[in-house]
């Protein structure tokens, strides 16, 4: 059966074709105007970590564990217009002694509705919270001590992620947030915690920290993708 497309559309109420071309026109601009940058967390953001201080995403069975001490640090609050075309993508590294595992990951969108986000071109946008969990956990064999680390954005509808990898623990020295604007595509560098003092900027990339660097770190980076 041959579709004739051309007096399929001309067939369509006039509404609805209006609708269609301004959603494309709304989604193209916000794409222009999907202006990103990361900030120091206020006191009132402070109510995000305490709020999941208690929560381990399923990220590990807290059985396998004689003890399990959580924590959750406010490490940065991303501002911006992301509408829902738009992905962040967060991943956490850590680097012992210039070699560098990837072991927690965070994929999600906005989870706001497409209304608001063309009411967020003419506001100040959403703000996404991103928040760094550090388990200190007690193994029943052996009784011998170790962390599991993850990272994850509040307020977004989360589509991929993973975690619970342990790794053996190392004094938290020096703690640094990159502070900046988040191009599209472009992955940066927004948080580092070590046991010793580092060199390092914000679009530097994992394979030059790791170079640069020789000392432990958790090191966090943030990229803003197109789905």
């Amino acid at each position: 059966m041959k579709i004739n497309f051309r007096r399929l559309m001309f067939g369509l109420p006039m509404g609805v074709l209006l609708a269609g071309g301004l959603y494309i026109l709304v989604v193209s601009v916000l794409h222009l105007r999907a202006e990103s940058q990361i900030r120091l967390p206020s006191k009132e953001d402070q109510r995000y970590a305490e709020q999941f201080q208690k929560r381990n995403w399923g990220l590990f069975s807290e059985e396998r564990y004689q003890s399990v001490d959580k924590k959750a640090k406010l490490i940065g609050v991303i501002e911006t217009r992301l509408p829902p075309t738009l992905r962040i993508e967060s991943r956490l590294y850590l680097v012992n002694s210039g070699k560098t595992q990837q072991i927690s990951n965070f994929s999600g969108w906005n989870r706001q509705s497409h209304r608001k986000s063309i009411d967020n071109l003419l506001s100040r946008g959403i703000e996404l919270p991103l928040v760094l969990y550090d388990y200190d956990v007690t193994l029943e064999e052996g009784h011998s001590s170790k962390c599991i680390s993850a990272v994850r954005a509040y307020g977004t509808r989360q589509n991929g992620g993973g975690g619970g990898w342990e790794y053996k623990p190392f004094k938290r020295e020096m703690e640094r947030t990159y502070l900046g604007k988040l191009d599209l595509d472009q992955e940066y560098l927004v948080y580092v915690r070590g046991d010793s003092e580092f060199r390092a900027d914000r679009e530097m990339t994992m394979t030059e920290f790791s170079k640069t660097n020789p000392g432990n770190y958790l090191v966090v980076t943030v990229k803003l993708v197109s789905r």
